[in-house]
């Protein structure tokens, strides 16, 4: 038989306990993920905001012997893990890469910005993809060869270069090579050298 697992649910006191065999606890969670959410509709005091969006199991027994923490077990909770995965989501993390240029080419790619004048974020990556694959000799850009290129010609970058990225592969600008790659295709680059700088007025892009 297997070896029987305690879970403790805070909810501003509430206090629910489970208590199931080790093999049965993940059909115990998801019951869990489904009813909970529910029930913490009713406790909307300050202090259990947290919880608000589903409570977690505070307190579970780990080889016979209780945990204080679910933090630092390395089985946690399933609405633990979900609500950690949430809380980090949208963050992404860019490092500067060496694009190999001169520092004569770092100055071009600023003339060349400035001269487009791209307005949205999808106008500004295009403009820099389209100089780092016609003057940088570099065919594919990853995450951090735009953000580099936005350190480059001193404008700040978009907080989530994969959703610019994502808008862009809809509007067939680029396709998505694989192995974190990027490509600008023919659509984009028409659009750089033909509807950029945009005349005073429009919207488009």
């Amino acid at each position: 038989m297997s070896e029987p697992v305690k879970i403790r649910v805070d909810l501003s006191a509430g206090i629910i306990e489970v208590e199931a065999d080790a093999s049965n606890i993940d059909a115990v969670f998801d019951r869990l993920d489904a009813f909970i959410p529910r029930l913490s509709q009713a406790y909307k005091n300050p202090s259990d905001e947290a919880s608000s969006n589903g409570a977690t199991p505070t307190a579970r027994e780990n080889q016979g012997q209780p945990s204080e923490s679910t933090s630092s077990n390395p089985a946690e909770a399933k609405g633990e893990v979900k609500k950690s995965a949430k809380g980090s989501k949208g963050k992404e993390v860019y490092s500067t890469v060496d694009l190999g240029l001169t520092e004569t080419q770092r100055q071009e790619m600023r003339d060349f910005y400035e001269s487009k004048k791209p307005k949205s974020q999808n106008d500004q990556v295009a403009v820099l993809m389209d100089w780092l694959k016609r003057e940088g000799n570099k065919s594919t850009a990853t995450w951090n060869d735009i953000f580099t290129a936005f350190r480059t010609v001193g404008v700040k970058s978009p907080a989530k270069i994969s959703s610019v990225l994502g808008n862009m592969v809809g509007l067939s600008w680029v396709k998505n090579v694989g192995g974190g790659q990027y490509a600008l295709i023919h659509v984009g680059e028409d659009y750089v050298k033909f509807d950029l700088p945009k005349e005073k007025g429009t919207g488009k892009g």
